[in-house]
């Protein structure tokens, strides 16, 4: 699986569609077995069978798997090299294995591994130097051992809210499937099932004709008002280009309404809006988007408003942000993603401003950008949220009875270097991790550095007030 590119089984179950070649679905490892460059790319929705016995996924951030089954035996963790290296290696003993190469962070949500015993909501991975797992939800997860340590273990998910997926019947007809909140659970999502209607039971099936299928060249003033009208909307691969933003969730009789990229789809505002504005409506999903910053400054890439049910929680998953990269021309924006209602969960959220771009290091455009994520709304929770080189802090977290479980970042390595903008950081007082709330709970937050320029102090790789 290459990058921008999204491979997604069409069946109700995981196991309906099977991948039995030789490595099956695989994500292979760099030249160097270094991946810390190895973005944007996806499996779900799938059972990875491969015959040689061998399941390898190396990936780094925006590279989820998710919803999947992979058969096999006894699992343990493989502590090679744990002491010097950023390593995320979960294997299967004969005849099945299962292996995460070296890599800065890393998702797996809903997985069933057979034969394992390991059942999960969702387990994450970062390091600086030995290999960090978090684990949530998960039923057989491996013990730790040695520098390959838990940064935290948590057998219920207090609030799990899935990823909608698509599926194909035998006559050829399209659903959208809307998983419904599940509180206090554990294990994988899909094995609630009801057996009348084959489908999960903590899932909504809903028929095409209530969705919208847009391309790069529909225009967005359609997409809107089929939005407004109530519909759901699918997002083919491409690149859209919009001069204001795509509005979701502000028709309020309208609940647990859908945007879903698919293929990476990607969205650059034009004309200095957000990319995505979502309304007070209950329960919205927005999931499978990357967010870029355009050549006109933006306050944020994606505004979530105010509003909220803890009944019905809106979703931001497998959601993609950066300023930089690509670019060859100045791009900014204020705030990558910002939350401002209650009861959402974000889950596998990346807000990037570019180290290295598409020449290398050293050779990115201007890009301005003060925060990657900045939680207003109460009641948030995150899994698996990552933030990074921002020239500001990473992420500023207002809203009270917030919660996040895993946090990846790296601080403006660069910072100082004379293409990078920044000849003054740090004097703000700038931090990795800022809760300005008094009541958080956070597990498995990791923040590093690695400063190349002298005179780059920062406050804290955390800080909480008091």
């Amino acid at each position: 699986v290459g990058y921008y590119t999204q491979v997604l089984g069409l069946g109700t179950w995981p196991s309906d569609v099977r991948f039995t070649g030789h490595h099956g679905i695989f994500g292979p490892s760099e030249e160097d077995n270094n991946n810390f460059n190895t973005f944007w790319k996806a499996a779900e929705n799938l059972a990875n069978q491969p015959t040689s016995g061998r399941s390898i996924w190396s990936v780094s951030q925006a590279a989820p798997l998710r919803r999947v089954q992979v058969s096999g035996h006894s699992a343990a963790i493989d502590q090679q090299r744990c002491p010097f290296q950023r390593q995320w290696r979960i294997y299967r003993r004969r005849p099945g294995r299962w292996d995460f190469g070296f890599s800065a962070a890393a998702a797996v949500a809903d997985p069933k591994l057979q034969g394992a015993d390991v059942n999960g909501t969702r387990y994450f991975q970062s390091t600086p130097r030995a290999v960090n797992f978090v684990y949530l939800g998960t039923t057989g997860s491996p013990k730790s051992s040695g520098n390959c340590t838990d940064s935290g273990r948590n057998p219920v998910s207090p609030v799990q809210v899935e990823k909608p997926y698509m599926s194909i019947n035998a006559d050829g007809k399209y659903y959208l499937h809307i998983p419904q909140p599940i509180f206090s659970g554990h294990g994988v999502s899909w094995e609630a099932r009801d057996d009348h209607n084959d489908h999960n039971d903590h899932t909504q099936r809903v028929s095409f004709e209530k969705v919208f299928v847009a391309s790069n060249e529909t225009k967005l003033a359609v997409i809107n008002a089929k939005l407004a009208a109530g519909k759901h909307v699918i997002l083919t691969p491409g690149i859209y280009h919009l001069s204001a933003p795509i509005r979701i969730g502000w028709n309020e009789t309208v609940q647990q309404q859908v945007l879903l990229g698919l293929g990476m789809a990607t969205l650059i505002p034009t004309a200095g809006t957000a990319a995505v504005e979502i309304g007070p409506a209950l329960g919205v999903r927005v999931a499978g988007v990357m967010l870029q910053a355009g050549q006109n400054h933006s306050k944020n890439l994606l505004w979530w408003s105010q509003g909220g049910d803890p009944k019905n929680p809106g979703l931001l998953s497998d959601v993609f942000a950066r300023v930089g990269g690509p670019d060859t021309s100045k791009v900014s924006a204020e705030v990558m993603i910002a939350v401002s209602g209650s009861h959402v969960v974000m889950d596998n959220v990346w807000a990037w401003r570019a180290d290295c771009c598409q020449n290398g290091c050293g050779t990115c455009a201007v890009r301005y950008c003060d925060h990657g994520v900045v939680v207003n709304g109460d009641h948030v929770t995150s899994y698996g949220l990552f933030s990074e080189h921002c020239q500001k802090d990473l992420l500023v977290w207002n809203g009270e009875h917030g919660r996040s479980v895993f946090f990846q970042s790296e601080m403006n390595s660069f910072a100082r270097e004379p293409w990078d903008d920044t000849p003054n950081y740090g004097e703000n007082g700038v931090s990795g991790y800022r809760v300005n709330a008094q009541h958080h709970v956070g597990m498995g937050i990791g923040v590093y550095a690695y400063f190349l320029q002298p005179g780059n102090v920062v406050a804290a790789g955390h800080w909480a007030e008091s």
